[in-house]
């Protein structure tokens, strides 16, 4: 069955109150049944973990029924979880990544990848060679096809990652921040 599962990362950020700004990540991906929740959840970890640097913090996962929004499951961690990517100096968090993919029944869609981007992975609006191999490889471990799947719930069969830079505003993570009742 499909489900739509999502983690909740936060990375240092000034001016923000408590000093970290929070987002959340969401992929569709299937499950055999309920019951089968750890398994998924495992998978998932380790997709997010190689999806970020390790100045990135993982916080836990909400698995939620698309059908109908309810949520099905949560997996928090007492301590968060570093992600797995070296670490960038200088970074933003004002950009991001826009990855496009296209399913095998043909329905397409994009995931904007926020990532702690080096200032240096940018040139004239635009991502350096060196900054969109980065978010490629990024995108080829995280949606690989057989990993995740479109909101149609076929498989993802093909994706890219676009040169241009896209903005992205901080929300200062309030709304994220403010709902992590579900977390310790």
């Amino acid at each position: 069955m499909l489900v739509r599962v999502n983690a909740l990362l936060s990375c240092p950020w000034p001016g923000i109150t408590g000093g970290r700004y929070y987002w959340t990540h969401t992929a569709y991906m299937k499950t055999e049944d309920w019951a089968s929740n750890n398994a998924l959840f495992h998978a998932w970890t380790l997709r997010v973990a190689i999806g970020y640097t390790e100045d990135v913090l993982l916080y836990g996962h909400r698995m939620i029924d698309p059908d109908d929004g309810s949520i099905v499951a949560t997996q928090t961690f007492t301590t968060p979880q570093a992600c797995d990517q070296d670490a960038v100096d200088d970074y933003t968090l004002l950009v991001a990544g826009r990855w496009r993919f296209v399913a095998d029944d043909g329905t397409g869609g994009y995931h904007l990848h926020r990532y702690p981007v080096g200032e240096d992975w940018i040139s004239e609006g635009q991502f350096t060679p060196f900054g969109l191999g980065r978010l490629e490889a990024v995108a080829g471990s995280m949606y690989a096809p057989g990993k995740v799947y479109a909101r149609s719930g076929s498989e993802v069969s093909g994706w890219s990652v676009s040169p241009n830079i896209v903005g992205w505003q901080l929300r200062h993570g309030t709304k994220r921040r403010n709902s992590r009742f579900w977390l310790p």
